[in-house]
């Protein structure tokens, strides 16, 4: 086996080699804090505790030290050179207080083998592991909630033209006359409303329904171009939540785009008069809008509700995590909406106060293996 070799190595496994040097009258290896107190008390090892513990000193220093260190730890009443370093450095110190050229090579290579391997590549940890496996499943939810509300879609476009029709339709060829002569009867035109398709009325507009929302993409208000990616998962999420409730009318992505794309073009950040312009002309009672972006280390997302004539927005997301995750993001992301839409129907009908901004401090569930996996 190849000898550990380097030309320079760090303070940090200098100063740990030479602590292992170093051991009480017990027998117990001394304390980093004990040891930066020995170092202290010697004028010619004093500067080395001060020194950055990244920086690098050459080899002959290195070896320097060590002899200094273990000379001084001889000489002391209360240490003594520890079983390590007799055992696995050979360190032996003569009645000078010195230690041979040899020694200190030995001791040398022993730290930097240490360095070297720290150094080496190192595999994923188990929790590491676990996470990527989550992720995986993850995704494939994912794309199996974008499958399916595409074939939602389909479906939608279809019924809503069977429906066109089947209002527009004739009654069946009446015969007059006996001569064989038919005339087909007009259309009747609609009684009342109730008789025009839904397509002309506010798409799922029921008894049922408390409001009528839309969703406008999350903006990215950093340089950061993943924090994009993150954004339009996060908007994804928030359609799968928010339309998971049966008295919202949730109007569909494509739809609002569309709205967004024909008066905006790209427009990435949206202030408030032009979310307020927006949502007049979808028509919508509630407007969720949002953004994301980055506070030194960590990723901060914001939501907000436009109610329909009101000139303020209610915030009611305020999350700062020191994570990129979606997934992450999206668990205390969706808490906070899911508790918002829940309450909705009371707040709307007068008997729960509305709250303008939601605590970040609120202590959330932890979830288990299986509520940890996306909805």
């Amino acid at each position: 086996m190849p000898k550990p070799y380097l030309p320079k190595i760090k303070v940090k496994t200098v100063f740990s080699t030479a602590q292992k040097m170093g051991a009480t009258s017990s027998g117990k290896q001394i304390s980093q804090t004990a040891f930066k107190k020995f170092l202290r008390q010697d004028k010619n090892l004093k500067g080395f505790s001060y020194k950055t513990p990244s920086a690098t000193i050459s080899k002959q220093k290195a070896q320097k030290f060590f002899g200094q260190v273990a000379g001084k730890i001889a000489q002391q009443k209360d240490l003594k050179l520890s079983y390590f370093a007799k055992k696995n450095m050979g360190v032996k110190v003569d009645q000078k207080g010195n230690i041979s050229e040899t020694t200190a090579n030995k001791v040398y290579q022993t730290a930097a083998g240490e360095e070297l391997k720290e150094m080496e590549p190192k595999g994923p940890s188990p929790e590491e592991i676990a996470k990527q496996e989550r992720r995986k499943e993850a995704f494939k939810t994912l794309r199996k909630r974008e499958t399916a509300d595409e074939v939602r879609k389909e479906q939608s476009a279809g019924e809503k033209s069977v429906t066109q029709n089947k209002s527009t339709a004739g009654r069946p060829v009446q015969i007059q006359g006996g001569a064989g002569a038919g005339t087909m009867a007009k259309p009747q035109a609609p009684s009342d409303l109730s008789d025009v398709p839904s397509v002309q009325k506010k798409v799922g507009s029921t008894k049922s329904t408390v409001a009528n929302v839309a969703i406008l993409p999350l903006s990215n208000l950093s340089q950061n171009k993943s924090l994009g990616l993150v954004a339009q998962k996060l908007t994804l999420a928030l359609y799968h939540i928010i339309g998971s409730y049966k008295k919202i009318n949730l109007l569909e992505k494509i739809q609002v785009e569309k709205t967004m794309t024909a008066d905006y073009g790209t427009q990435n950040v949206i202030n408030f008069n032009t979310a307020r312009e927006i949502q007049k002309k979808l028509d919508v009672d509630l407007l969720v809008t949002g953004d994301l972006k980055k506070i030194d280390n960590q990723t901060q997302v914001q939501i907000r509700i436009l109610k329909s004539g009101e000139g303020q927005q209610i915030k009611i997301v305020d999350v700062k995590k020191e994570t990129e995750d979606v997934f992450e993001l999206e668990k205390h992301v969706g808490w906070y909406i899911s508790n918002y839409f829940e309450l909705l129907p009371k707040k709307i009908s007068g008997t729960e106060p509305e709250e303008i901004i939601k605590k970040e401090d609120v202590e959330i569930p932890p979830p288990s293996k299986v509520e940890e996996m996306p909805i």
